[in-house]
């Protein structure tokens, strides 16, 4: 999986090897590359993804030395659970992954891959019926987007209305650059569907 920053245009590249993943990048167009940390210990097996996006307005990490401006989140799944883990520094070392999908289904679809809004919100997109419905009051079943308006340090749960979760996997997520968010998901009526927030 490859990732560029358009602002810095640094390459990110991530292969799945074993329970983790080997992760480089590189900022002159793929001639030479430069290791990274592999994903977390505690990162799940499967299905990465990876984005750049600002940090949350107040943030005190937006002023990190270290960082080229903008955090790194690198995302992945095991089984049921799944995490994200934050880089703040361009990608070179990643904190430990926070869980953001719930323990409470035996196997739902893959999430789709994580977006960052302009305002630093940190969204991942879901379509399985994992969340049960003594967690966020009628959720059960629906297609959700996981969000995180902390830098990924915890999340909550939006749900899409009238939508029914469990038909396919890899929903998508799209941000307008006035923050208007698009969310693309097959229903359990085998169609396309598109919400808006």
């Amino acid at each position: 999986l490859m990732y560029t920053d358009k602002t810095t245009g640094r390459t990110f590249n991530s292969q799945l090897s074993g329970a983790n993943s080997l992760f480089e990048y590189s900022d002159d167009d793929g001639e030479s590359w430069t290791p990274g940390q592999i994903g977390p210990a505690n990162g799940g097996a499967d299905h990465q993804g990876m984005v750049t996006g600002p940090y949350p307005a107040g943030s005190p990490l937006a002023s990190n030395p270290l960082n080229p401006g903008y955090a790194f989140y690198y995302c992945s799944q095991s089984i049921a659970a799944a995490f994200c883990a934050r880089s703040d520094d361009g990608g070179q070392t990643q904190g430990p992954g926070m869980p953001f999908k719930n323990l409470d289904c035996a196997a739902g679809g893959l999430h789709g891959h994580p977006q960052v809004a302009p305002d630093g919100t940190l969204y991942v997109p879901d379509s399985s019926q994992c969340i049960a419905s003594t967690t966020i009051d009628g959720s059960s079943g629906k297609v959700i987007a996981h969000v995180s308006t902390d830098a990924g340090l915890t999340f909550s749960q939006r749900v899409v209305p009238a939508s029914t979760g469990g038909a396919g996997s890899d929903p998508s997520i799209g941000i307008a650059t006035d923050g208007t968010v698009f969310m693309c998901y097959e229903n359990a009526d085998g169609r396309a569907h598109v919400a808006v927030s």
